[in-house]
């Protein structure tokens, strides 16, 4: 997201921008967060699941959380494996807490079981099987693969990701993946 990179002037400059937005801006974490710094902002819930509340519109959607906004169900679940972690400094530039826990997947699977359907599925990286039509090249992992079980059981309408840096609608998984598109939902 790029607003809680290390606590300083710049992310207070991007936190205006987006402040002075009409809009309220929801997010999930990726894989090149500062967790130490988003993990400081307070937790409250919000719409039915827990969120970092940024500003009064900047709101992190916490990994496994459901939430209901304009009577929409949403699941979220964030975080990535970096593939350029060998070239970074953790603590500067990489985190571990990038892939989820072991606690973040078995909360996310409480949460999920407690509702039949979800209109979205808001995801950092993208289910193996995308990952697969992407680029078969392309290393699916744990966190892929457990988006790709939550996809399985047919409780999904429409997922979108990032991650991958170009956007693509996967009519095959369907999946679109995000990186110069935004989603409004209304």
């Amino acid at each position: 997201m790029g607003c809680c990179w290390d606590g300083g002037k710049f992310d207070k400059y991007i936190q205006r921008y987006w402040s002075q937005q009409p809009f309220t801006v929801l997010f999930v974490d990726g894989n090149h967060e500062n967790f130490k710094v988003l993990n400081s902002y307070s937790t409250t819930i919000w719409n039915g699941g827990e969120i970092h509340q940024i500003t009064d519109n900047i709101i992190h959607l916490k990994r496994g959380q459901a939430y209901t906004i304009y009577d929409r169900k949403i699941f979220t679940f964030g975080g990535a494996r970096s593939h350029d972690k060998e070239y970074r400094k953790e603590g500067v530039s990489w985190w571990p807490e990038e892939m989820p826990s072991l606690e973040e997947y078995q909360l996310a699977l409480k949460n999920f079981k407690k509702e039949d359907y979800f209109d979205y599925l808001i995801t950092h990286c993208a289910d193996s099987k995308t990952v697969f039509h992407i680029n078969p090249k392309f290393k699916t992992d744990y966190c892929t693969d457990f988006i790709q079980c939550l996809k399985n059981t047919n409780k999904i309408g429409h997922h979108f990701c990032g991650h991958y840096h170009i956007d693509v609608e996967d009519t095959d998984t369907n999946t679109d993946i995000l990186y110069k598109d935004i989603i409004e939902i209304t």
